[in-house]
C-alpha cells in the first residue's frame, strides 16, 4: 500500500512546528535582554535547555511506543510541546509583574524543560515512520525532507518573530500550528501510522554497535568445537574481531564527537549571529538612534534567515556529491576523511575572517561560506560514523550518536557564546549594548571546526591502519 505524500507533509510539519519556538526565542535576544532584563549567559541557558532534555528524554519514547498506540504517543508529546509554547506567552507577563522575583524566566525553563521532553516523541519517531512507509525509489528523498523540516521550522519561526516582533501573538501562533497538526495527525488512518506487521526487536546493548567481517563479535563468535585447528582459527578469529571491536568503537566514538563539533557551530550561529551581526553594523555605522537599529535589525534578520535557509542546504549538496566522486564513504572511507579534514581547514579559514572582520558585508559574506562548508561536512562524517558500525546496528549507533550531538553540540553551542560574552542587560534605553562584546562569545565558535579537525586526523589513521586488512568501514 502505497503512503499519500500528505502524510509525509503532516509528519514533516509536526518535525517543523517542533523547532518554531527556538527560532522565534534566537530573533527575540534583543526583547530578552532588554524587557527581561536577561544576561546573555542566561539566555544562552533558556536556548540550551530544550536540546538537553530531549535526548535525555529520547530513550523513553520506543518504551511508550511498545507500551501505547503510536498515534497516543504523538498526541501526547504533540498536547506537551503545545502546552510548553503556551507556557512562554506568560512569562513577559509574570517577569513585568515582579522582576525581583525572576518568575518569567522560571516559566521559560519550565516551558523549555516540557518542550524537549516532548520533542523527543517527533525527534525519535519521525525518521522511524520514513523508514516504514516511504516508496523503496524515494526513501532517501523522504528522510532528507523529514531531516531538513527542523532546519525549515527554526528559519519559519526565526523569520516571523523577527519581523512581527510581539511575543504573545508569534507564540500563539506556534500554539495554532501544533493545534492544526494534532487534528491531522487524530485523522491519519492507523494503517499510515505505525507497522501493521507489528514488528519486534530485542532490547539493543552497545556491544551489538560494533562487527567483524563475520558477523557481531557478542554471541556470534565460533563455538570453538570441532579439530584442533578450527578451534585454533576459532581463536584468532576471536582475537582479531576483539582488535576490530575495539577499532571500531574509536572510530565511531571520534566520528561522533566530529559530527557533534559540526552541531556545536550550528547550535551557536543559530542564536548567536544575529546580535552579533546586528552589533557589528552598529558599530560600522557609528551611530545607536533607534530608527538606525530598527533598520539594521530587519536587515539583520533577513540576511540571517536567508544564510540559515540556503547556505546549509546548499552545502549537503555540495558535500553528498564530492564524498560520491572521491568514491564514497563505504568504498572509500581515507579519500572521504581526508576531504572532511580539508573542509574544515576552510572552515576555519572563513570562520576566523566572520568573527574577526570589522566588515559587515565582508563578515556576512564568510559567515555564509563557513555555514555552508559546516553542513558540506556533515553527509561524509555521519557516513564514516555510521560505517563503524555493522548495518542493522546502525539506528542503536544513530540513536547514542544523538547524546554528544544534542548535550555537546546544540546545547553547548546555545550555552557557550552567551556565557563567554558575559552580557548584562543595558542600563539605558539606548537599543544597543555599546558595552557588550558579541564577537568575543561568537568566537567561541571557532573551536568546532579546530576540534573536528584534529578528530577527523585520528580517524583518518584509525581508518588507514584498518583498511585492506579488515573492512572496518562499509
Amino acid at each position: 500500500m502505497e503512503t499519500p505524500l500528505k502524510y509525509l507533509l503532516l509528519f514533516t510539519g509536526f518535525s517543523a512546528c517542533a523547532q518554531f519556538d527556538s527560532g522565534a526565542l534566537a530573533a527575540f535576544e534583543r526583547f530578552l535582554a532588554k524587557d527581561m532584563r536577561l544576561t546573555t549567559e542566561t539566555v544562552g541557558f533558556v536556548n540550551a535547555l530544550e536540546y538537553v532534555m530531549l535526548p535525555l528524554a529520547s530513550p523513553l519514547i520506543p518504551w511508550f511506543l511498545r507500551c501505547c498506540k503510536v498515534k497516543t504517543v504523538l498526541l501526547v508529546c504533540l498536547v506537551g510541546n503545545m502546552l510548553g509554547v503556551l507556557l512562554l506567552t506568560f512569562a513577559p507577563m509574570l517577569q513585568e509583574k515582579d522582576p525581583k522575583e525572576l518568575q518569567g524566566l522560571h516559566m521559560m525553563v519550565i516551558s523549555r524543560a516540557v518542550s524537549g521532553v516532548c520533542h523527543a516523541g517527533i525527534a525519535v519517531y519521525g525518521s522511524v515512520w520514513v523508514d516504514l512507509f516511504a516508496p523503496k525509489d524515494s526513501a532517501a528523498s523522504w528522510l532528507g525532507a523529514m531531516q531538513a523540516s527542523s532546519l525549515v521550522g527554526l528559519v519559519i519561526g526565526y523569520t516571523v518573530a523577527g519581523y512581527w516582533g510581539d511575543w504573545v501573538p508569534v507564540f500563539l501562533l506556534n500554539c495554532l500550528w501544533f493545534l492544526a497538526t494534532g487534528v491531522g495527525i487524530a485523522l491519519t488512518p492507523a494503517a499510515f501510522m505505525s507497522d501493521s506487521r507489528g514488528r519486534s526487536s530485542s532490547e539493543p546493548r552497545l556491544s551489538m554497535l560494533v562487527s567483524t567481517p563475520g558477523g557481531s563479535f557478542v554471541g556470534d563468535a565460533p563455538s570453538g568445537a570441532g579439530s584442533p585447528t578450527s578451534r585454533d582459527e576459532s581463536r584468532v578469529s576471536l582475537r582479531r574481531s576483539s582488535v576490530e571491536t575495539e577499532e571500531s568503537v574509536m572510530l565511531f566514538a571520534s566520528m561522533a564527537l566530529c559530527v557533534s563539533s559540526l552541531f556545536f557551530v550550528s547550535g551557536g550561529l543559530q542564536f548567536w549571529a544575529m546580535p552579533y551581526m546586528e552589533q557589528l553594523r552598529l558599530r560600522e555605522a557609528m551611530t545607536c538612534s533607534v530608527e538606525e537599529a530598527n533598520g539594521v535589525h530587519s536587515l539583520v534578520v533577513t540576511l540571517v534567515g536567508a544564510t540559515t535557509l540556503t547556505a546549509p542546504t546548499f552545502g549537503v549538496f555540495v558535500g553528498s556529491q564530492l564524498v560520491d566522486r572521491v568514491g564514497g564513504y563505504k568504498k572509500a572511507a581515507r579519500s572521504t576523511a581526508k576531504l572532511l579534514a580539508g573542509g574544515a581547514g576552510l572552515a576555519m579559514l572563513f570562520g576566523l575572517v566572520a568573527c574577526f572582520c570589522p566588515n559587515f558585508w565582508l563578515a556576512v559574506a564568510a559567515f555564509w561560506v563557513f555555514n555552508m562548508l559546516g553542513a558540506a561536512l556533515m553527509p561524509g562524517a555521519f557516513g564514516l560514523m555510521l560505517g563503524a558500525v555493522h548495518g542493522h546496528r546502525r539506528p542503536l549507533a544513530s540513536a547514542l550518536a544523538q547524546l554528544p550531538i544534542n548535550l555537546l553540540g546544540m546545547a553547548g553551542g546555545a550555552f557557550v557564546p552567551g556565557w563567554i560574552a558575559g552580557c548584562e542587560p543595558p542600563e539605558t534605553s539606548q537599543p544597543c549594548n555599546q558595552g557588550c562584546d558579541y564577537a568575543v562569545g561568537l568566537r567561541t565558535l571557532l573551536f568546532g571546526p579546530a576540534f573536528g579537525i584534529v578528530l577527523l586526523g585520528a580517524a583518518l589513521l584509525m581508518v588507514e591502519a584498518t583498511q585492506g586488512s579488515s573492512g572496518l568501514v562499509r
